[in-house]
């Protein structure tokens, strides 16, 4: 036997492994089982519901600027016999629009009958050059196919390691390259011969590259995606202030503390001044910016009005609160004039347990008794029972002698409920709240209604059909100056936070000397840490999407933990920003003491936060509004002298 037919029996033998292992894929190997929306950036927006279609994802989303991003949580499932590798590289490019996969266990490898978890990314990667905006709009219209490789050369018992797909692919072009020198040996043994078994076998070794080709296995996950991008002229409101930020739970220049501001004192050179990450957002992805202390260059004209920036909200609007008029375009209010109105009452009725609500309904009035207007045997009980119409007043009771005077806060404070009578059964039962000096402060119930059903129905979770006396004034003003900019603003919730702290003497075996505490005034004066949320039914809105929706405008007051934010201090003397040495309103319902209803204010004559009486006549109004996201700087550098400006919605 010649040389050349052993070399070529030798070279046919070692492309004999190579058709043995040839498997033709199919792109259902690797199925999409579901789709949903994970997260995006607060510029990015869902045109369509993404959905999938013969293992084909279609997205249709829009993008307002560099790093707006839409990412979704897919499920993968591996119905063949080998494992895969994601090889996502072909789409680490330089690209308007980024495609990246990422597994939440951070393995590219998909197992043999097994589902497996990614995220898609759908980025703004790169500035667009303005040649490629058409009518303002740039389209991006593109298919996408990411590449699933057969990890049949990998596929040991170390199924756990992370296999790079660059490698999986270097593999199997070795394999080719081998392969392909195979076929070449056949051919320069045969190709000066002319037999017909030459012929053929030159033509089967040259169908055999397509095929080794096709045998490498891979597969698609497929997606079709038009990006909508408008063309964005002009800087982002939220970035003004995101510029320099500080993160507000840690030691830095104007915070002298390791632990950060302390917002139970304030602001000040070593209490925190400038603009700060509020620390609970740091992780999301749109962080709130606030400035504190005696800030300069927070200053914004707006509607013909000037404004100062409180801070940002979650959907990367800009919270500014009123400042007065401007003169030749500066921002140079001072005092009342730096308030709608003045003398202005939050609630009119004051003794009442809707009087806190910037909208309330139904209530109920305090009233009180001298302890020489209850006679001697008069009953009083923890608890009571409602037949009949009838309530009666249970076994554990206590009956006025001739010690109530000096036993009546003990004994009272376990027996709340009473009749005002010796038998213990009435129509209307009244439960004493507080005692002070010789007065018991008392509401009435009827209808088998408990004080547990008060406190819920009155305080925490209202239906509020009726305005408070504040926000008509409110409401007044915005409809006369405001209604044609309403576009340009974002329905923010406006916090009315009802929910409570301790109950005081509105829990049936509490304290008679106590008072009840709301929530805000609990953080603001003991707990010392700021909450810019509240509960759906104080989260004042003109629509349901993100609160109650029982504003007719959005607009507001700003709250006790922004005013502290801003660096105010509980019943402490500190200047910042918002001082403008008058009282005024702020949102946050504070105590209920006695016959009366407390709501926060803002009291810059002596520039601190505390307590105000609902019915208190100097309380001022300065509105608060919120500048929707879209809305772009124009000129100015935040100054009282050049404040910021804004660009009109196209």
């Amino acid at each position: 036997m010649s040389i050349k037919r052993i070399i070529s029996i030798i070279a046919l033998l070692l492309c004999i492994p190579f058709l043995a292992k040839a498997e033709i894929c199919d792109d259902n190997y690797i199925r999409i089982q579901s789709i949903e929306f994970s997260k995006k950036s607060e510029g990015a927006t869902e045109l369509e519901e993404t959905n999938v279609k013969d293992n084909t994802i279609y997205l249709n989303v829009k993008l307002l600027e560099v790093d707006d991003y839409v990412t979704y949580k897919v499920t993968l499932t591996n119905d063949s016999s080998q494992d895969y590798n994601i090889d996502d590289s072909i789409y680490n490019r330089d690209d308007v629009i980024a495609y990246t996969l990422d597994t939440e266990d951070n393995s590219k490898i998909i197992k043999t009958g097994t589902t497996k978890i990614v995220y898609l990314t759908v980025r703004y990667k790169n500035k667009i050059d303005k040649s490629n905006y058409q009518d303002g709009v740039y389209n991006n219209n593109e298919k996408v196919a990411f590449k699933f490789v057969s990890n049949t050369a990998n596929n040991t018992a170390n199924n756990n390691v992370v296999i790079n797909p660059e490698t999986s692919t270097m593999a199997i072009y070795k394999e080719m390259v081998f392969f392909s020198l195979s076929l070449i040996i056949i051919v320069i043994a045969l190709v000066k011969r002319k037999t017909k078994v030459a012929k053929y076998m030159i033509i089967g070794g040259l169908l055999l590259v397509p095929i080794k080709v096709f045998s490498l296995c891979y597969c698609n996950l497929n997606i079709e995606s038009n990006v909508v991008i408008p063309e964005y002229k002009e800087r982002k409101t939220y970035n003004i202030v995101k510029d320099d930020i500080l993160i507000d739970d840690e030691k830095s220049e104007k915070v002298e503390a390791e632990t950060g501001v302390d917002f139970l004192e304030p602001s000040s050179d070593t209490n925190g001044e400038g603009k700060y990450i509020f620390a609970p957002t740091k992780n999301d992805d749109v962080p709130i910016y606030y400035y504190r202390g005696s800030v300069v260059n927070n200053n914004a004209l707006f509607a013909n009005f000037c404004w100062q920036i409180v801070r940002t909200t979650v959907t990367g609007g800009i919270k500014m609160i009123y400042n007065g008029t401007p003169t030749d375009g500066k921002c140079l209010s001072e005092g009342a004039d730096t308030q709608i109105a003045s003398g202005v009452k939050y609630n009119t009725d004051y003794g009442n347990t809707k009087a806190i609500g910037y909208n309330y309904s139904g209530g109920h009035a305090f009233k009180y008794k001298q302890n020489t207007a209850i006679s001697n045997g008069t009953i009083f009980a923890n608890d009571v029972t409602y037949e009949n119409g009838q309530y009666v007043l249970n076994d554990d009771r206590y009956a006025k002698d001739a010690n109530y005077a000096s036993e009546r806060d003990e004994k009272v404070a376990s027996h709340h409920y009473t009749c005002w009578n010796t038998t213990g059964t009435c129509t209307t039962v009244s439960f004493v709240y507080m005692t002070r000096s010789t007065l018991q402060f008392y509401v009435n119930l009827t209808g088998g209604e408990t004080i547990e059903d008060v406190i819920k129905n009155d305080m925490t979770e209202q239906v509020n059909t009726t305005k408070s006396d504040v926000r008509t004034v409110i409401d007044n003003w915005y409809e006369a100056n405001l209604l044609n900019y309403t576009n340009y603003l974002e329905d923010t919730p406006w916090c009315n936070d009802r929910s409570i702290h301790s109950l005081g003497g509105w829990d049936k075996n509490g304290n008679l000397t106590d008072k009840l505490t709301f929530s805000a005034n609990y953080r603001i004066t003991e707990l010392g840490k700021p909450s810019l949320t509240c509960a759906p039914n104080d989260s004042f809105t003109t629509s349901t999407e993100n609160g109650n929706g029982e504003l007719d405008y959005p607009i507001g007051l700003l709250t006790l933990d922004e005013a502290a934010m801003a660096g105010y201090g509980w019943n402490q003397d500190g200047i910042n920003y918002l001082s403008n040495g008058q009282v005024w309103w702020t949102m946050s319902p504070s105590l209920q003491s006695a016959n009366y209803m407390y709501v926060g204010v803002v009291h810059t004559m002596t520039d601190n936060v505390h307590t105000g009486y609902v019915n208190g006549s100097s309380g001022g109004v300065r509105p608060a509004i919120s500048l929707n996201n879209i809305v772009t700087i124009k000129d100015g550098d935040g100054t009282k002298e050049n404040p910021f400006t804004f660009n009109e919605l196209s």
